[in-house]
């Protein structure tokens, strides 16, 4: 496959548009995530950022995620997108997409905890060291795009 043919999603969280890929079977390094991100841009529109989406293989967490900036810089911590991709975990990869689910991924370096209520209704991401409080679970809408209609509307 070439960089050129890379399957990507949109989704938006609170505003913020994101391109997610799955790197589990690509397994594309850093550099060549950022090539493809600002050499390769398949869209007329600007994103936020893209999430790099791959299956963890140890206990600690569930999923990992590689955040790019648009300049093809290696992100920190992004709370949005950090949300589309529990979503994009769940709706994706979980055999039967659950009304509730918690899971733990590494961004950035460090393991956060995401809850995913209501059948995604609700997403929320608790940050290391934070205590989870009830206010924090009910978060913003997270929501799969389609490239045609978002560049219809914009």
């Amino acid at each position: 496959m070439s960089i050129n043919d890379i399957q990507f999603k949109l989704m938006h969280g609170a505003g913020n548009i994101f391109m997610i890929i799955d790197n589990d079977e690509l397994n594309l390094p850093i550099e060549q995530l950022a090539e493809f991100f600002t050499l390769h841009y398949p869209l007329h529109f600007p994103v936020d950022g893209l999430l790099a989406y791959r299956i963890s293989d140890v206990n600690d967490y569930e999923f990992i995620i590689d955040f790019l900036n648009p300049d093809g810089s290696h992100g920190a911590m992004c709370g949005n997108g950090a949300r589309c991709a529990l979503k994009y975990h769940v709706e994706y990869f979980e055999e039967f997409p659950p009304d509730s689910y918690m899971a733990k991924f590494l961004m950035a370096g460090n393991i956060y905890s995401g809850f995913y209520l209501n059948f995604g209704d609700y997403i929320s991401v608790t940050f290391p060291n934070e205590p989870i409080h009830p206010q924090h679970v009910f978060s913003f809408e997270v929501k799969l795009l389609d490239p045609l209609t978002y560049l219809y509307r914009h």
